[in-house]
Protein backbone atom coordinates (compact mmCIF):
# COMPACT_ATOMS: atom_id res chain seq x y z
CA UNK A 1 0.00 0.00 0.00
CA UNK A 2 2.65 2.53 1.01
CA UNK A 3 5.97 2.57 -0.71
CA UNK A 4 9.28 4.19 -0.08
CA UNK A 5 8.21 7.04 -2.26
CA UNK A 6 5.74 8.24 0.42
CA UNK A 7 7.61 8.27 3.76
CA UNK A 8 5.81 11.45 4.80
CA UNK A 9 2.41 9.77 4.45
CA UNK A 10 3.56 6.70 6.42
CA UNK A 11 5.01 8.89 9.19
CA UNK A 12 1.83 10.99 9.32
CA UNK A 13 -0.42 7.90 9.58
CA UNK A 14 1.74 6.47 12.38
CA UNK A 15 1.73 9.77 14.29
CA UNK A 16 -2.05 10.13 13.93
CA UNK A 17 -2.56 6.57 15.18
CA UNK A 18 -0.30 7.20 18.17
CA UNK A 19 -2.00 10.52 18.92
CA UNK A 20 -5.44 8.87 18.86
CA UNK A 21 -4.20 6.11 21.19
CA UNK A 22 -2.69 8.64 23.62
CA UNK A 23 -5.85 10.74 23.44
CA UNK A 24 -8.04 7.73 24.36
CA UNK A 25 -5.67 6.80 27.22
CA UNK A 26 -5.75 10.36 28.54
CA UNK A 27 -9.56 10.47 28.38
CA UNK A 28 -9.78 7.14 30.22
CA UNK A 29 -7.28 8.37 32.82
CA UNK A 30 -9.23 11.62 33.27
CA UNK A 31 -12.49 9.67 33.73
CA UNK A 32 -10.81 7.44 36.34
CA UNK A 33 -9.31 10.48 38.11
CA UNK A 34 -12.66 12.26 38.03
CA UNK A 35 -14.43 9.18 39.44
CA UNK A 36 -11.77 8.77 42.16
CA UNK A 37 -12.08 12.46 43.03
CA UNK A 38 -15.87 12.14 43.37
CA UNK A 39 -15.50 9.04 45.59
CA UNK A 40 -12.89 10.78 47.77
CA UNK A 41 -15.09 13.88 48.04
CA UNK A 42 -17.96 11.69 49.26
CA UNK A 43 -15.72 10.07 51.90
CA UNK A 44 -14.45 13.48 53.01
CA UNK A 45 -17.94 14.63 54.05
CA UNK A 46 -18.31 14.48 57.84
CA UNK A 47 -20.52 11.72 59.20
CA UNK A 48 -22.26 12.05 62.56
CA UNK A 49 -22.42 8.56 64.07
CA UNK A 50 -24.69 9.52 66.97
CA UNK A 51 -24.01 8.65 70.56
CA UNK A 52 -22.96 5.73 72.75
CA UNK A 53 -24.03 5.88 76.41
CA UNK A 54 -22.38 3.76 79.09
CA UNK A 55 -21.82 3.61 82.83
CA UNK A 56 -18.03 3.52 82.92
CA UNK A 57 -17.25 3.64 86.63
CA UNK A 58 -18.49 1.12 89.19
CA UNK A 59 -18.53 3.68 91.95
CA UNK A 60 -20.65 6.24 90.10
CA UNK A 61 -24.19 6.20 88.79
CA UNK A 62 -23.26 8.84 86.21
CA UNK A 63 -23.50 7.57 82.66
CA UNK A 64 -21.07 8.92 80.10
CA UNK A 65 -22.30 9.85 76.63
CA UNK A 66 -19.79 9.55 73.79
CA UNK A 67 -20.47 11.17 70.42
CA UNK A 68 -18.49 10.52 67.24
CA UNK A 69 -18.01 12.35 63.95
CA UNK A 70 -15.72 11.03 61.22
CA UNK A 71 -14.44 11.79 57.74
CA UNK A 72 -11.63 10.59 55.50
CA UNK A 73 -8.99 12.48 53.54
CA UNK A 74 -7.00 10.95 50.67
CA UNK A 75 -3.29 10.38 50.62
CA UNK A 76 -0.80 8.93 48.16
CA UNK A 77 -0.15 5.16 48.03
CA UNK A 78 -3.22 4.23 50.08
CA UNK A 79 -2.07 6.44 52.97
CA UNK A 80 -5.34 8.27 53.53
CA UNK A 81 -6.34 9.49 56.96
CA UNK A 82 -9.35 8.56 59.06
CA UNK A 83 -10.27 11.73 60.97
CA UNK A 84 -12.43 11.62 64.05
CA UNK A 85 -13.85 13.80 66.80
CA UNK A 86 -14.90 11.97 69.93
CA UNK A 87 -16.53 13.76 72.83
CA UNK A 88 -17.37 12.34 76.27
CA UNK A 89 -19.68 14.08 78.72
CA UNK A 90 -22.26 13.22 81.36
CA UNK A 91 -25.40 11.80 79.76
CA UNK A 92 -27.59 14.14 81.83
CA UNK A 93 -25.36 17.15 82.59
CA UNK A 94 -27.96 19.24 84.51
CA UNK A 95 -28.41 16.40 87.01
CA UNK A 96 -24.94 16.94 88.44
CA UNK A 97 -23.14 19.90 89.95
CA UNK A 98 -20.10 21.26 88.10
CA UNK A 99 -17.91 19.86 90.89
CA UNK A 100 -19.41 16.35 90.56
CA UNK A 101 -19.08 16.47 86.79
CA UNK A 102 -15.45 17.60 87.02
CA UNK A 103 -14.56 14.83 89.49
CA UNK A 104 -16.10 12.10 87.31
CA UNK A 105 -14.63 13.44 84.07
CA UNK A 106 -11.16 13.52 85.67
CA UNK A 107 -11.60 9.87 86.69
CA UNK A 108 -12.72 8.97 83.16
CA UNK A 109 -9.71 10.89 81.78
CA UNK A 110 -7.39 8.65 83.80
CA UNK A 111 -8.75 5.62 81.90
CA UNK A 112 -7.39 4.38 78.59
CA UNK A 113 -10.22 4.94 76.09
CA UNK A 114 -10.43 2.90 72.89
CA UNK A 115 -12.57 3.61 69.83
CA UNK A 116 -13.76 0.32 68.30
CA UNK A 117 -14.80 0.39 64.62
CA UNK A 118 -16.83 -2.41 62.99
CA UNK A 119 -17.71 -3.18 59.39
CA UNK A 120 -21.24 -3.80 58.08
CA UNK A 121 -21.07 -7.47 59.11
CA UNK A 122 -20.02 -6.59 62.68
CA UNK A 123 -16.37 -7.61 62.34
CA UNK A 124 -13.88 -5.35 64.05
CA UNK A 125 -11.94 -3.18 61.62
CA UNK A 126 -9.89 -1.19 64.11
CA UNK A 127 -9.26 -0.44 67.73
CA UNK A 128 -7.83 3.05 68.16
CA UNK A 129 -6.42 4.35 71.43
CA UNK A 130 -7.96 7.80 71.80
CA UNK A 131 -5.90 10.64 73.28
CA UNK A 132 -8.52 12.71 75.11
CA UNK A 133 -8.08 16.19 76.51
CA UNK A 134 -10.14 18.23 78.95
CA UNK A 135 -12.98 20.47 77.87
CA UNK A 136 -13.64 23.20 80.43
CA UNK A 137 -16.46 25.65 81.19
CA UNK A 138 -16.17 29.41 81.80
CA UNK A 139 -15.04 28.76 85.40
CA UNK A 140 -12.27 26.47 84.09
CA UNK A 141 -13.96 23.35 85.49
CA UNK A 142 -13.65 20.14 83.50
CA UNK A 143 -17.04 19.40 81.92
CA UNK A 144 -16.18 16.97 79.12
CA UNK A 145 -13.39 15.18 77.30
CA UNK A 146 -12.50 15.71 73.65
CA UNK A 147 -10.38 14.07 71.00
CA UNK A 148 -9.83 15.52 67.56
CA UNK A 149 -7.29 13.32 65.84
CA UNK A 150 -6.51 11.17 62.82
CA UNK A 151 -5.24 7.68 62.11
CA UNK A 152 -3.82 6.29 58.85
CA UNK A 153 -6.49 4.31 56.98
CA UNK A 154 -6.97 3.60 53.29
CA UNK A 155 -10.22 4.40 51.48
CA UNK A 156 -11.32 0.77 51.16
CA UNK A 157 -11.16 0.22 54.92
CA UNK A 158 -13.11 3.44 55.56
CA UNK A 159 -15.71 2.33 52.99
CA UNK A 160 -16.14 -0.89 55.00
CA UNK A 161 -17.02 1.24 58.03
CA UNK A 162 -19.28 3.66 56.13
CA UNK A 163 -21.06 0.88 54.22
CA UNK A 164 -23.72 1.85 51.70
CA UNK A 165 -27.12 3.55 51.59
CA UNK A 166 -28.81 0.47 53.12
CA UNK A 167 -26.41 -0.46 55.90
CA UNK A 168 -23.35 0.97 57.61
CA UNK A 169 -20.77 -0.26 60.06
CA UNK A 170 -20.84 0.74 63.71
CA UNK A 171 -18.68 1.88 66.59
CA UNK A 172 -18.39 1.57 70.32
CA UNK A 173 -16.06 2.62 73.09
CA UNK A 174 -14.13 0.35 75.41
CA UNK A 175 -11.78 1.29 78.22
CA UNK A 176 -9.45 0.14 80.92
CA UNK A 177 -8.78 2.00 84.12
CA UNK A 178 -5.73 1.43 86.26
CA UNK A 179 -7.47 2.20 89.55
CA UNK A 180 -9.58 -0.93 89.82
CA UNK A 181 -12.41 0.49 87.71
CA UNK A 182 -13.76 -1.79 84.95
Amino acid sequence: MFTRKHPVIVTTVILLTLARSVSHSQARSQRNSSNEYAQNAALARPIDWGSFVVRMLKTSEMKIKFTLQTSWIPGENHKGMFRYRLTAMPDTPPSYSPEETEAIMKRVHSCSILLDLYDVAGFQLREIRVPVSYGVDNDVRVQNLNANAASQMDANEYRQLVGNSKQSGSWSVSWTCGNGEP
